[in-house]
């Protein structure tokens, strides 16, 4: 019995993955063009452009439908791949919080971020030092999307 009833909460729940998307969570026409805006931004590096094949961002801020706005955590941030896109996308009215433990630095070999050192972030980019369980310094209840 508990054989079954397992096997047919898994059927149902892989039924409720496969569903038709909502149009609450499709990407508008806007969106998408802002999307392909954002990969394009001469702001990244080469090195962010050879990694595009792999990583894909054009479809993964199509799944994730960050709005201009929003504000975004992004968790161990790590080298940044991903930061100035997320920054293009809210644009000048949303955060990205680019979230590192301090030990991240070890990799950059400096105190600051090179992505905050260099200047090509967008002020809307707030570097936050923390521990990955840490996020008091983040107002509760201000974050539209957490990577």
């Amino acid at each position: 019995m508990k054989f079954t009833l397992m096997t047919a909460s898994a059927a149902l729940l892989a039924l409720g993955a496969c569903t038709t998307p909502t149009e609450s969570t499709t990407t508008s026409p806007d969106h998408l063009a802002l999307y392909e805006e954002a990969v394009m931004i001469d702001t990244r590096t080469e090195e962010d452009l050879e990694r595009d094949a792999a990583r894909d961002p054009l479809s993964a801020l199509i799944f994730a439908g960050i709005e201009p706005g929003d504000t975004v955590v992004e968790m161990e941030a790590g080298g940044g791949y991903f930061t100035p896109l997320l920054a293009h996308v809210v644009g000048p009215e949303g955060t990205v919080y680019m979230q590192n433990p301090a030990e991240f630095a070890a990799f950059w070999e400096a105190d600051i971020h090179p992505r905050i050192d260099n200047g090509t972030l967008p002020g809307t980019v707030i570097y936050l030092e923390s521990d990955f369980y840490d996020m008091s310094s983040i107002e509760d209840g201000s974050v539209d999307f957490v990577t």
